[in-house]
């Protein structure tokens, strides 16, 4: 799962006015769950796929670590939109697609909740960080450098990026993070050791402008392990929204 994209769709609920309920969001299928012991078949990022002991070690910095890119197999999330709404699954799978030219590209596939961002999105791990070049929400009107390669507690970084949609909506993002502190998170009962980053964004569609902030917790080489959202709706209602992964993990 990926900040960026997250936090665009869930600002772009805010703007719209309504967050899609249950029975409008992509469901995994039964026993879909990396955990569930299921024979049903999981998207699987090693298959077809080269190896990631492949990407050069130079591109193996702290953006690559900390969004989980050497992980092998899906990560399951539980999205709640609203609070007080119960938490829908999801999975994303991040998959390498090639190592070229001293970079390496790799493709970010959802389901379940997740995929309401965007089913599949590609990234490219360069020297300088991490960035994503193509998205299902629509058409990138330039590559978006997502999180630069060297980050420890204080490094602070900006972004902007606009999405136009399949109705020829655009949405004109832009934020800032800052990396705050080492600390222990504690998720589904399950403690990680993590780097605390939070962020302020702006979300601009159709003239109407909508502000967030959000915290979000990495846990290095395995990715995003908790991630809340903070905005107002239309009536200036404060709307929080949580991502928290939901399984034990590589710990």
């Amino acid at each position: 799962m990926k900040k960026l994209t997250l936090i665009a769709f869930a600002l772009g609920l805010v703007i719209v006015g309504c967050a899609p309920t249950s029975s409008t969001v992509q469901k995994p299928n039964q026993g879909t769950s990396p955990t569930s012991g299921s024979s049903t078949t999981q998207p699987d990022a090693k298959a077809d796929s080269p190896s990631t002991d492949t990407v050069p070690a130079e591109l193996k910095h702290d953006a690559y670590m900390l969004n989980g890119l050497d992980m092998g197999r899906p990560l399951s999330y539980n999205f709640t939109r609203v609070t007080g709404d119960s938490p829908e699954p999801g999975t994303q799978t991040n998959k390498l697609i090639k190592v070229a030219n001293g970079e390496a590209e790799f493709e970010v596939s959802r389901t379940g909740s997740l995929a309401a961002m965007g089913d599949k999105d590609t990234e490219v791990v360069k020297p300088d960080g991490l960035y994503l070049t193509s998205t299902a929400m629509g058409t990138l009107k330039s590559t978006v450098k997502m999180m630069p390669a060297k980050v420890v507690p204080g490094t602070t970084w900006e972004y902007a990026y606009q999405i136009t949609k399949t109705d020829g909506t655009v949405w004109s993002f832009k934020g800032k993070a800052r990396a705050e502190r080492n600390e222990k998170v504690t998720v589904g009962g399950k403690e990680f050791d993590a780097l605390l980053v939070t962020d302020t964004q702006e979300l601009e569609v159709n003239g109407t402008k909508r502000a967030a902030s959000s915290k979000t917790w990495y846990s290095r080489g395995l990715g995003i392990v908790k991630l809340k959202l903070q905005s107002k709706d239309q009536k200036n209602n404060l709307v929080d929204m949580l991502v928290e992964i939901n399984e034990k993990g590589d710990q």
